[in-house]
């Protein structure tokens, strides 16, 4: 219930009170219903968010990160924070960022995602490119920076062959 009442005065004394009384059961409930709601929508935010950015441990020390669709600087903030969240995690020595499914970036994008694999190195781990499309290409040379100590390879099979690779060496067998 809601109540709301006025004073009347009379002669400077409390007469009385004219006021009502509303049931407000149903307005409260919606309330309720829609912080539910949003508690639903917000547990899919998140569902949908690390199912846009899967991690998958393809060796020992070898991890990757498919990228299929638009590719825009919001996402690829979210493919960050979660590729250094599991490289931290998980002691990767490789972290594969397959750009396979992505047709194109902008040049805001591109960086980001050079910015990516230094923050990678950054945790002891290698950052490695594949399946980079022609117009990522395109815009990553666009961007005139230095890309000398970028490894970039062909496909994921590829960037996984060279990551055993370097891991057998580094191992002496």
């Amino acid at each position: 219930m809601h109540a709301t009442g006025r004073p009347y005065y009379e002669e400077g004394k409390l007469t009385r009170i004219y006021g009502a009384f509303r049931n407000i059961t149903d307005i409260k409930q919606r309330e309720n219903d829609l912080r539910e709601k949003l508690a639903r929508i917000a547990q899919q935010d998140e569902a949908i968010r690390v199912l846009s950015t899967p991690i998958i441990q393809l060796w020992d020390d070898i991890i990757t990160l498919p990228v299929v669709g638009a590719l825009d600087p919001e996402r690829a903030t979210q493919i960050m924070d979660r590729l250094l969240h599991e490289v931290s995690n998980l002691g990767a020595r490789f972290a594969i960022l397959d750009l396979t499914g992505v047709d194109a970036i902008d040049t805001t994008t591109a960086d980001q995602i050079l910015r990516i694999t230094r923050a990678v190195s950054l945790l002891g781990a290698r950052g490695l490119l594949c399946g980079v499309q022609p117009g990522i290409a395109q815009t990553l040379t666009e961007l005139g920076v230095d890309m000398a100590g970028l490894l970039v390879y062909r496909n994921l099979q590829e960037a996984l062959r060279g990551c055993l690779g370097s891991l057998s060496r580094s191992s002496g067998r």
